[in-house]
Formats: C-alpha cells, structure tokens, sequence
C-alpha cells in the first residue's frame, strides 16, 4: 500500500498544496469517504468530502472554503487541488507503480479479461507474491486504485485494463507501464463501444484462430526471460 508524505504527493501529480504539512505522511488512497482511516489520501470526486473522517490529504477539484481549510489545519489534514482526479490517480500510481519496481503484466482485450486476469494471478501465486484487479475494476479510477492498494513486497501485478472511448488503453499503459502485455481479442465488442473504431479495427485486428492456451503460452515463454533477467533465481514454471 502506498505511503507517500505530502510534499511528494503533490511532486508526483502536480497537484498544488492549499494547507498541509510537508512531511505528513499518508498512506493509502481511496475515493469513498466511507473507506477513510487515519492518515489516507482521499480523492474527493464531486460530492464526497473526508476531513472529518480522519483523512491524511484530501484532493479537491475546487477551491476549498475558509471553513473547510480551517477545519483540515484543525485535524491536520492536508488539500490539494487538481484539475482532473482521474489524471491523479493514474500519475499517483504510477509512481508507486515504479517504487514497488516489480513485474506488472497488463490484461486486455473484448472478452475474456477477467477470467485470464484470475487464472493468471491464482497460478503465478504458486510462486510468486501476487497482487491482482478485484474483480473488474479495470478502468481509469479502479486499476490507478488497485496498484496503490499493494503490498511493498508485491513481485507480481497482474492489472486488467479496460475502455470505453478512445486512448484509455494509452493511459492506462502509461499508468502502469507494463513489462508483460496479454489482448485476449480486440474487434467488434470494442467497436460496439466506440464506432469510430471499426475501420481500424478490420484493418489491423482478426479473431483469433487458438484458443487461450496461446496467451498463457506467450505469457510462460516472455515470463521466463524476464525473471530471468531480474533474477537467475526466478524462473516459472509452467
């Protein structure tokens, strides 16, 4: 789980302080103010608000009233602001994502995402320390939140990554910057979803003519030269 003092916090996303100390540390990051505990950065989407809660920093889109920023010096709480906390999250995950420096394989595609994503993380378990995407949270919010929800000693994050329009893939990649990728199958159930895509799509994509077995194949083939130059020792088995 990220731990990350304020200065930082803001360093990283370029969010911009409005109260807070420096060197306040925060750990964990949530955006339902009913998921605060001591010390969390919480990112308050429109209609939600955590000072009362305890939060360590609270990510505001708009200028905080003098009530609220007197409240949050009270309680120690730091705010700052973003424009986006969509661009937040995913620039805050990503250096968590580089602070953890483990392998992150990142799971697309039309169909078929989460079932790989499940049995994909339960047979590298075997061996490996795993973190994976709860069930489908694989969008521009859930997959920046379950890379900060791992453990410093994660040495596997395997993220599902999904889209409704067009460059979320690109800035979820860029989030979390993975070392390993698996597209189960991108054509028409993406189209449905963004037309535009269609014409791009009969061009540069095909149905796959294998069954699953091909992604776990390149996955056990690419897995094993990775570790291996990581570390001799890390070798899958598969």
């Amino acid at each position: 789980m990220i731990e990350i003092a304020v200065n930082n916090l803001a360093a990283a996303t370029g969010a911009r302080t409005v109260t807070g100390e420096a060197d306040r540390v925060c750990r964990g990051c949530v955006i339902d103010s009913r998921q605060v505990e001591e010390g969390t950065i919480f990112v308050a989407f429109p209609g939600e608000n955590a000072v009362q809660s305890g939060a360590g920093a609270v990510v505001m889109t708009r200028e905080p009233e003098a009530e609220l920023v007197s409240l949050a010096q009270d309680k120690g709480c730091a705010i700052l602001l973003t424009d986006d906390p969509e661009d937040f999250l995913l620039r805050l995950a990503h250096t968590y994502r580089l602070e953890l420096g483990c392998l992150v394989v990142g799971i697309t595609g039309s169909i078929g995402k989460t079932t790989t994503k499940d049995v994909l993380a339960a047979v590298l378990a075997k061996r490996y320390r795993v973190w994976a995407t709860k069930g489908n949270f694989n969008n521009l919010i859930g997959m920046p939140l379950t890379v900060l929800s791992a453990p410093a000693d994660t040495e596997v994050l395997v993220l599902e990554m999904g889209m409704n329009h067009f460059h979320e893939i690109e800035r979820l990649s860029q989030s979390a910057n993975p070392n390993l990728a698996i597209v189960s199958k991108a054509f028409w159930a993406a189209a449905r979803t963004s037309p535009a895509l269609r014409p791009r799509l009969s061009r540069v994509c095909a149905p796959p003519a294998t069954s699953c077995r091909c992604w776990f194949w390149a996955v056990r083939t690419t897995l094993r030269r990775s570790f291996a130059i990581r570390s001799p020792s890390l070798l899958v088995s598969m």
